[in-house]
């Protein structure tokens, strides 16, 4: 973000920044709901004999399960949105330029359709090594431009 910012103050560097920071404790939330809970009640479920057991057991899962959506659409809202914002700054940035803003914007706002659109399920098209390989670029670009500042 300060790399971003080097040359002047981009609003949508800070902002993206900032979501992508609110983005980070939403996926903790989200790998302890699916970690815990989830996995918990199915072992529950497997272990139970009474069928009366399992029914209350797989409804309370069903409960749990719309918690674990909508925490999952919350991180992909402040996730996409953030490395959609940094694309912007990044498409006047000396150190970025559009080669490297104009893809994420792209690949962001695709991936970020993709999953709402399709939600609860998982896209059928998986942009996420698409995706992954950009990130990287900008990584090893942030570290190359970080020796020349």
């Amino acid at each position: 973000m300060k790399l971003l910012e080097y040359e002047k103050p981009r609003p949508s560097a800070r902002i993206g920044g900032l979501f992508g920071i609110i983005a980070c404790p939403i996926m903790v939330i989200q790998m302890l709901v699916q970690g815990t809970i989830m996995v918990r009640l199915g072992r529950m479920f497997v272990a139970e004999t009474e069928e009366a057991q399992r029914q209350s057991i797989a409804i309370l899962y069903r409960g749990l399960r719309n918690f674990d959506i909508g925490i999952d659409l919350a991180f992909d809202l402040f996730f996409f949105t953030a490395w959609i914002l940094l694309g912007f700054s990044m498409l006047k940035s000396k150190h970025f330029g559009k080669i490297f803003g104009a893809p994420g914007i792209v690949l962001f706002g695709i991936t970020a359709v993709l999953n709402i659109w399709t939600a609860p399920n998982p896209p059928s098209f998986e942009m996420a090594p698409i995706v992954s390989l950009w990130v990287l670029a900008v990584y090893i670009q942030m570290l190359r431009s970080a020796k020349s500042v």
